[in-house]
């Protein structure tokens, strides 16, 4: 798989880690400011469904994986877990690191860390933002920047069974 690297977007530089530097990371991770989650939804015989959430500013076009500000004393993957069920109302288990995000944003400096996640069950969602479950060809044409794509493409190849 080819990945992403140093894409000007809308949202400013974009940055996803390529196959080699994504082993590095345990000797060298970068100080991660926001994190999110790729929650899985896989069924037998099914293709699987990513959770996905309608951006913070209200677009009707446009969706997004549930991601957030990473809290004092708050590890990434706790962040992460945290974020989906605040945003998202869905509790999510088991993170695995797939990847990260860099961009300058109106209020600085954004890295965000995402992790692959199992789907859990319902729990009660802080925010009302809809939600929906999509596969991979339906996201395609729904999520605005392909390095985000990239990413859920990465932890459906960790995750689904062969």
């Amino acid at each position: 798989m080819a990945w992403a690297r140093s894409r000007r977007s809308g949202a400013g530089e974009v940055e996803v880690l390529t196959a080699e530097e994504d082993t590095l990371l345990p000797m060298h991770t970068p100080s991660f400011t926001h994190a999110g989650g790729v929650v899985l939804r896989l069924q037998p015989g099914a293709s699987p469904l990513v959770l996905v959430v309608r951006p913070s500013s209200g677009s009707r076009s446009e969706w997004v994986l549930p991601k957030g500000h990473i809290e004092p004393g708050e590890s990434a993957e706790e962040a992460a877990v945290r974020e989906v069920a605040e945003e998202a109302g869905v509790a999510a288990s088991d993170p695995h690191y797939v990847g990260f995000i860099r961009y300058e944003a109106s209020r600085g400096h954004v890295s965000c860390a995402f992790y692959s996640m199992n789907e859990d069950g319902p729990v009660p969602s802080e925010e009302d933002r809809p939600v929906a479950w999509l596969g991979l060809e339906k996201l395609r044409g729904l999520m605005r920047y392909p390095e985000t794509l990239a990413l859920v493409e990465r932890a459906i190849e960790l995750r689904a069974p062969r």
